[in-house]
């Protein structure tokens, strides 16, 4: 796979490929005992979880040609989240999902990358619709999710206790 192929960027981000050199700034993010919570993750992910994250969603990238972008400010290369495509067993179509490190909360970020890989998911992957995995405590997600356009998805059979968003590509 061509690395060069999978890159995006917006007017303050550059989003690349999870890649190994990655893993440190991952695993600190992962450490966060708030920022995991609100990810669903009900502790702090070790390094070798961390390890293991990293290499299941480099194994999707090969497999599914999409996955979880690194995000990195254009200016200065500093590490502001993970934002992208998750397979999820037993639906149709990826969720897009994003995690950032506290510090890069509430700078937009988020929204900037999230659009553009609904944009990307939409009119490169032909992809027809997005799934957004939001735990209810988590109004901060609830609400980019909105900003989205996603609408609350009421009628599926749930065995967490997450809120389901959907985005659909448009017609």
């Amino acid at each position: 796979m061509n690395t060069l192929d999978h890159k995006l960027e917006t007017k303050r981000l550059l989003l690349s490929i999870l890649e190994c050199n990655d893993t440190l700034d991952i695993e600190q993010m992962h450490a966060d005992p708030e920022v995991m919570a609100l990810s669903g993750t009900e502790h702090p992910l070790s390094k070798e979880e961390t390890l293991e994250y990293c290499r299941k969603e480099q194994k999707q990238w090969q497999e599914k040609g999409y996955g979880i972008y690194v995000l990195r400010n254009k200016a200065t290369g500093h590490f502001c989240g993970c934002v992208g495509l998750r397979y999820i067993q037993d639906l149709p179509d990826p969720e897009l999902c994003w995690i950032l490190p506290r510090s890069e909360w509430g700078k937009g970020y988020a929204i900037e990358a999230t659009r553009t890989i609904k944009d990307h998911a939409f009119k490169k992957l032909n992809i027809d619709t997005l799934y957004h995995y939001i735990d209810r405590r988590n109004t901060r997600s609830i609400h980019l999710a909105e900003k989205l356009g996603a609408q609350p998805l009421k009628d599926i059979e749930k065995t967490i206790d997450d809120l389901i968003y959907v985005s659909n590509r448009p017609s």
